[in-house]
């Protein structure tokens, strides 16, 4: 009898429709491969977006710190992780060195910590021969210098990884001599807003 009512459960289980379940982190939100997204062609255009709202701290536009990559940090779709409204951004290029990436990729996805100033991150860390982004890896990103500048951290284990080769689209290329480099020395510069060039909502302070 027993056998009869584990086997109709899961005939039940089966038949009923699958629940979608919320993403809860940036690596949830970012799919397997990257997605591109209209409107980072033009980077004026992008101000122009970013300059009619009240953005948060690590929303704008950043040049990576290595071969002047342009991106942009922009809120994205708030979702509810337990009872608790998350904040979560999204990282689309506007401009690369590599030709092969299109403006408009999504590079990845980030959200609030319990920290201010510091954010979880979920960033593609390879790109493919037809300049698709792809292989999720783990960051913590830190907003520095009143908020001037932007370190991208990558989570690792005891094997030192170099943040410039493992994110080839976005930096120099080359290989760390030692084991003493800091670990924040990787990132990006504010180009916009700067000074008080679009107001800054003071929720997330």
């Amino acid at each position: 009898m027993g056998g009869y009512r584990v086997r109709v459960y899961l005939a039940v289980l089966a038949w009923l429709p699958a629940i979608p379940v919320p993403a809860t982190t940036p690596r949830d939100m970012l799919p397997d491969r990257a997605t591109i997204e209209t409107g980072y062609t033009n980077r004026d255009s992008v101000e122009i977006r970013l300059s009619g709202s009240a953005l948060h701290p690590i929303e704008g536009i950043w040049q990576m710190t290595g071969d002047g990559a342009v991106i942009a940090i922009e809120q994205s779709q708030p979702y509810t992780s337990g009872q608790t409204l998350v904040s979560g951004y999204r990282i689309v290029l506007i401009q690369s060195p590599c030709r092969r990436i299109r403006p408009g990729t999504i590079m990845g996805y980030a959200t609030q910590s319990a920290k201010s100033g510091r954010y979880d991150a979920a960033i593609y860390a390879s790109v493919d021969d037809n300049g698709i982004l792809h292989r999720k890896r783990r960051f913590t990103l830190e907003l520095h210098d009143t908020e001037s500048r932007l370190a991208f951290i990558r989570h690792r284990s005891d094997l030192r990884i170099d943040l410039r080769r493992l994110i080839p689209y976005l930096f120099r290329v080359s290989i760390a001599t030692g084991s003493d480099r800091p670990r924040d020395m990787d990132g990006a510069i504010r180009l916009f807003p700067v000074s008080d060039a679009a107001p800054v909502n003071p929720r997330y302070l």
